[in-house]
C-alpha cells in the first residue's frame, strides 16, 4: 500500500509540475506580445517627438502648423487604436488559453484517486 501511496505522490506532483509548466508558457506568451506591443506604442512616441519636431521646423503659418498638427495626432490616434486592438486580442486568446488549461487541470484532478481512499485501503 506505501508503493501505491509514492505512486499517488509521484503522479500528483508531476501533474502539478506539468500544470505549472504550462502555466508559465502561457504568461511567457501573452508577456511576450504585451511587451513587443509596448515597444511599438514607444517607437510611436519616439517618431511622433521627432515628427513634431520637424513640424515647429518647418513652421511658416499658424493655419498649417495647426492643420499639420491634427493630421499628425489623427495618425497617431489610429496607430496607438491598432496596437490597442491586438492587446486586446492577446488577452482574449490568453483568456481562452487559461479556460482551456483550468478545464484540464480540474478533469486531471478528478481523475485522479483521492489521497484518502489510498489511505484509507492500506
Amino acid at each position: 500500500m506505501q508503493e501505491e501511496f509514492f505512486n499517488f505522490v509521484n503522479r500528483f506532483n508531476q501533474n502539478v509540475f506539468d500544470a505549472t509548466k504550462q502555466l508559465a508558457e502561457i504568461n511567457a506568451h501573452v508577456c511576450e506580445k504585451l511587451v513587443q506591443n509596448q515597444i511599438k506604442v514607444a517607437g510611436l512616441y519616439m517618431e511622433g517627438g521627432a515628427r513634431q519636431t520637424e513640424l515647429v521646423r518647418d513652421f511658416k503659418d499658424v493655419a498649417g502648423y495647426m492643420a499639420s498638427q491634427g493630421e499628425l495626432a489623427k495618425e497617431y490616434a489610429d496607430l496607438a487604436l491598432t496596437v490597442t486592438k491586438d492587446n486586446l486580442d492577446v488577452m482574449a486568446k490568453a483568456r481562452n488559453e487559461l479556460k482551456e488549461w483550468f478545464e484540464k487541470g480540474v478533469a486531471q484532478a478528478a481523475s485522479v484517486t483521492p489521497v484518502a481512499g489510498v489511505m484509507k485501503a492500506a
